[in-house]
């Protein structure tokens, strides 16, 4: 039997958009695996070259079987009258940030937390995770803005689902990094982070099988709009 990681989890990201009309629905994907067990994985295996004979939806799937992994799709949809041009939000520690990287932030720490209750759920030990994300073209300042919000979300759902009973055997785990990967440049292979992201974006490109066909396996769908709003209202707004 394979020897399980003693609780350390990559978790990585990519994101989507979907514009109907003035609404717009945000998507995270999201694909969390042991570290160990990601780190023993051939290129192969993790760029999605195999099995062969398989979509790469399928491949993914038998990977996270394989693997003791999660696949997620967290989605937000939210209305036109919260995305007005020229918004930016701001709190005590964050100084102003546009409304469409607020809800990002907020939505995929939302899809973190909901993949962390998943791997718990199905009774494996989860102490720290270790998350990473498609690299934003934005400035440093902003990045870091983003950053403390995402953890921020984090920490307050972990807290609820801790007062609420959710947390695994007592155990609380803990989100130790929160970095943006830049994509491999043209021609070079990717790195063992490159590669997860680009397998959560493969996850993202299929959103609408996975949406008509449901849960299936270690891949499911978790919708956070409501929780979205009620984030967005601990926002004070600044219209410029």
């Amino acid at each position: 039997m394979r020897k399980l990681s003693a609780g350390l989890f990559y978790i990585f990201c990519d994101e989507k958009y979907l514009a109907d009309g003035g609404n717009k629905r945000f998507l995270t994907g999201h694909i969390a695996l042991p570290q160990d067990a990601w780190n023993s994985i051939s290129p192969t295996h993790r760029e999605l070259l195999e099995p062969s004979g398989m979509s790469r939806l399928a491949r993914i799937e038998r990977l996270l079987a394989d693997y003791d992994g999660i696949g997620l799709i967290n989605f937000a949809d939210v209305s036109a009258n919260l995305l007005l041009r020229g918004e930016r939000d701001s709190t005590g520690d964050i100084s102003g940030m546009s409304r469409m990287d607020s809800i990002w932030s907020v939505t995929i720490a939302l899809g973190i937390a909901q993949t962390l209750a998943r791997l718990m759920n199905r009774g494996l030990q989860v102490e720290n995770a270790d998350v990473y994300y498609d690299t934003r073209e934005i400035k440093e300042q902003h990045r870091q803005a983003l950053s403390k919000t995402v953890i921020r979300t984090l920490a307050e759902v972990i807290k609820q689902a801790v007062r609420e009973g959710y947390s695994h055997r007592g155990n609380t785990p803990k989100v130790r990094r929160f970095l943006d990967i830049p994509k491999a440049p043209k021609g070079n292979k990717p790195n063992k982070f490159q590669s997860g992201i680009a397998v959560a974006h493969v996850l993202l490109q299929n959103w609408k099988h996975i949406f008509e066909h449901g849960a299936t396996g270690n891949l499911d769908v978790h919708n956070s709009s409501e929780d979205v709003a009620n984030y967005l209202s601990h926002f004070k707004i600044i219209v410029k």
